[in-house]
Formats: structure tokens, C-alpha cells, sequence
């Protein structure tokens, strides 16, 4: 049996999973060495296998590890190409709603409340964190067992024919596409060319026997590709009662009754109907109505959907509140668009502080767009809402580049989070709200772990 033989049957017959990186391998897995930013896997091949790793996959012409015996080594012109084409194959052989997740916003948050809903009722594959890419999907994919009776899957982008290349691999039977908003403008140049790219998800269903498509209702736009397209069958969630287009989730009114619980009132089949929840973010409305509108569809009762919600928990660093002390932290910084974060501000707003300090990491994959979408955020945003805000902390060279004039609050830019002084850092800890959101480069919410303790 060659080296490639026995990784596909290791993978495919013996559900042993696999790894990219050696600090998450677990033993059984095969190690998949792909070229990274900095180094390239391959260098960390020994370590793997004695970590554990029952194959190890090198590209063609890399030099075989002296202390990995040869029948555990499988060579590969390209090893990341082959990891997705192993990863749809063991697809292949489930029989199973699989649900893509994509939109610019909340998918991660969807994701997640719906794994969530479907796991009380039967056991159920999740993405985990945002593994939404060509190395994340084939990852997750490859954790399908037979006991599963769904999957959940996360579908990123930020290319042209990315979602298509996704949906591959995966073979969705159930497609929900949150919303378009102004993300990676880098790669796209255009709002339009982003939609494409998230409507490649209805494409591959409507053209490979998807069985439902869930769509946001409140955006005209996804109803007129729709009128195009005409298949598979569609829901919409969101939009006014009785209005066009039909759908079983109607409206939603979203009441943030303390920092940790949060009621809906909604209308199902035009009944109305409330739950509660413990999350922060008018934002999320959306997003649950989404994740119910699914789990709905795909067969739980109210009873089931009511209880499950009572007990979900955001991801990290996505509308997590942090009681620090007297202190209360909205920690929203997994990542920042132009939309989001305008939708993140917003939910701010709406508590209604008296004295909110905020730390904004700088947008990024915005291209020639970045400076004119950092000013609009702040004329938009932030400006409007002056008499609330103690101070802001700016993190990356484009705010800096995007504020021409005087603030009437005091204002601190650096280039990294790590360049803030302690000083700075003392104040942050007694501002009675911190709020933190911006790009993952930036990592903002590493700034907690340098403020002083809370006084007791």
C-alpha cells in the first residue's frame, strides 16, 4: 500500500481526523504539513509524529525526517489541495442536512446558535471557532462521524469563486447567507462583486439538488437574485409581519433587558411569540431569527427551541461581556468591518452610557476604500455620541490618517496595541464601560490582559 493509500484509508475508514498544526494535533490525526506565513509546516513533521500523528503528509521533493519511519510519510504535489479532495470525499459518504453558513456578518454567531439548537435534539457537527477556509472546511469535514445527524459549516471568502470552491468540498444541502455588507472591499472592489461571491452558496444549491435556502428578508437584494435563480425553495427571515416575501420568521424586536439577557418578540406562522436569551448586541436579532428560522424548519418544536436558546453562550470575543469589578467590558473584537462595526456602535448606543472609553483596532481588507470607511465610522459612529465617550484608544496607522480635525474628546492613536503606556492602561481600568471591537490584526482584546487589577 503507498503512503497516499494509506492516509486515504486512515482518514476515510478509520476516522482518525487530521491537523495542520502540531500545538492542536491529537493523537490518531495525520499531519498535514502546508507552507504558512512564516515557516513551513513540513519543518514541524517530527515533532508531529511524536506527538502522535498516525501519517505525516510532506509536499514532493521535501527530505524524508530521519525519525519518521517511511511507511507513516505520504509525499503530495500539493498537499493542501489534496487535504479538500480527502475532505469531500469523506463527505461523500454521510447522508445528512449539511448547513453552509456565509453573509459578511454574523456568521460565526448563526453558526454557532444554530449548532447549538440542533445538538439538543440529536448530536450535531459544528465548525469550530471560525474554521470557514479552504484549510479550516476540509478540517471540520473530516471530524463527521456516524453518529452525527447534522452539520453546521462555516463558509468564508474574500475572493471571487472562493464560496464556490467551499461548497466543493463541502456539498451543502441547506444554504443560509446572512447578510452582504462591506467586507474584504480589497479583494472585491465592488459591493457587487462581494454579493457574487456569497450568491456562488445559492448557485451550487440551485444547480446540485439543495434541498432549502434561508435568506435574510430585510435585503431587496437577495430577494431579487432569488426571482432569478427560482431554486431550491427558500426562506426568508426577517421583514415586516405580513409583508413580501412569505416566510415563518417574521419581524423581531430585540430588548436588551440587562448586559447578560436579551428578549425577542417575533411572529411565527403570524403568531406572536417571545424568547429569551443570554446575549448582548441588537445586532444578533438578526442572527437568532436566522438560527430559528433552520432549526424550525429542520423539525424542532418551540418547547425545545425556547430551552435550548435559555442556555447558549456567545464564542469568545464575540458580544462577550466582561465584569471586571465594577467595570463592565463589551468585548467584540474578533473582527471589524465598515458594517459591523456600525452595527456594533449602534448596540452601544442604545444602552444608554453615561461614560464609555473605546478602543477601535483599525479595519482591515478595505483597499482604496480603507481611509474614506474609517472616517465614515467615525463621523457616523462615533461623533454623534461625543457627550458619552470619556475617551477613545485607536489602534492601527488609518485611524490616524482618517481623523483630520480635533475630537471633542480626547483621542490616542497608536500603531499597535502593545504601544499603549501604562498610564494610558490605568485609565482604561477605572472608565466605567470599555468597549473594544476592530480587525483581528490588531488583537485588541489583548489590552485586558495589561490593565490593572479591579479594585475590590
Amino acid at each position: 500500500m503507498t503512503g497516499q493509500e494509506a492516509v486515504r484509508q486512515a482518514l476515510l475508514k478509520g476516522f482518525c481526523g487530521a491537523s495542520v498544526d502540531t500545538r492542536l494535533l491529537q493523537p490518531g490525526e495525520v499531519f498535514f504539513a502546508l507552507e504558512g506565513s512564516a515557516r513551513h509546516g513540513a519543518e514541524f513533521a517530527e515533532e508531529a509524529y511524536g506527538k502522535g500523528a498516525s501519517y505525516v503528509v510532506l509536499p514532493e521533493g521535501w527530505p524524508k525526517p530521519p525519525t519518521i519511519p517511511s511507511d507513516r510519510i505520504a509525499f503530495h504535489p500539493n498537499p493542501l489541495q489534496w487535504l479538500g479532495q480527502l475532505a469531500a470525499e469523506h463527505r461523500r459518504q454521510f447522508h445528512l442536512p449539511v448547513i453552509a453558513i456565509g453573509g459578511s456578518n454574523g456568521k460565526t454567531t448563526t453558526k454557532a446558535l444554530l449548532g447549538h439548537l440542533l445538538s439538543s435534539k440529536a448530536p450535531t457537527l459544528t465548525s469550530p471557532r471560525s474554521w470557514n477556509n479552504a484549510i479550516g472546511l476540509p478540517l471540520t469535514l473530516l471530524r463527521l462521524r456516524p453518529h452525527h445527524a447534522y452539520a453546521v459549516l462555516e463558509i468564508g471568502d474574500n475572493h471571487p469563486g472562493e464560496v464556490q470552491a467551499l461548497c466543493e468540498i463541502a456539498q451543502p444541502t441547506h444554504g443560509l447567507i446572512t447578510n452582504i455588507g462591506e467586507d474584504h472591499l480589497e479583494g472585491y472592489g465592488s459591493l457587487e462583486k462581494n454579493f457574487a461571491t456569497k450568491w456562488e452558496l445559492a448557485l451550487y444549491l440551485a444547480t446540485h439538488g439543495g434541498q432549502r435556502l434561508y435568506l435574510n428578508g430585510e435585503d431587496p437584494r437577495f430577494q431579487a437574485a432569488y426571482h432569478q435563480l427560482k431554486r431550491p425553495e427558500v426562506r426568508y427571515f426577517g421583514g415586516p409581519e405580513g409583508g413580501s416575501p412569505p416566510g415563518s420568521l417574521r419581524s423581531g424586536r430585540w430588548h436588551q433587558e440587562s448586559w447578560h439577557q436579551a428578549r425577542l418578540e417575533l411572529f411565527v406562522h403570524g403568531e406572536a411569540r417571545t424568547v429569551r436569551l443570554p446575549l448582548w448586541g441588537s445586532y444578533n436579532r438578526l442572527n437568532v431569527l436566522a438560527a430559528l428560522t433552520v432549526a424550525q424548519d429542520l423539525g424542532l418544536d418551540w418547547d425545545t427551541l425556547e430551552a435550548a436558546l435559555a442556555t447558549c453562550r456567545p464564542e469568545a470575543l464575540r458580544s462577550q461581556i466582561v465584569e471586571r469589578g465594577s467595570q463592565i467590558v463589551i468585548l467584540d473584537a474578533y473582527n471589524a468591518n465598515p458594517s459591523s462595526l456600525l452595527a456594533s456602535l449602534k448596540a452601544l448606543w442604545e444602552t444608554n452610557p453615561t461614560s464609555v472609553a473605546l478602543v477601535l483596532g483599525q479595519m482591515e481588507e478595505l483597499g482604496e476604500k480603507a481611509l474614506e470607511k474609517h472616517r465614515q465610522v467615525w463621523e457616523e459612529g462615533v461623533l454623534p455620541q461625543a457627550s458619552r465617550i470619556a475617551g477613545a484608544l485607536l489602534i492601527g496607522s488609518l485611524w490616524r490618517q482618517a481623523l483630520p480635525t480635533p475630537a471633542p474628546f480626547p483621542v490616542w492613536t497608536f500603531q499597535h496595541a502593545d504601544e499603549v503606556e501604562a498610564s494610558l492602561l490605568s485609565w482604561l481600568a477605572q472608565v466605567p464601560l470599555l468597549y473594544l471591537k476592530g480587525s483581528r490584526r490588531q488583537a485588541v482584546e489583548k489590552l485586558l490582559d495589561r490593565l490593572p487589577a479591579p479594585a475590590q
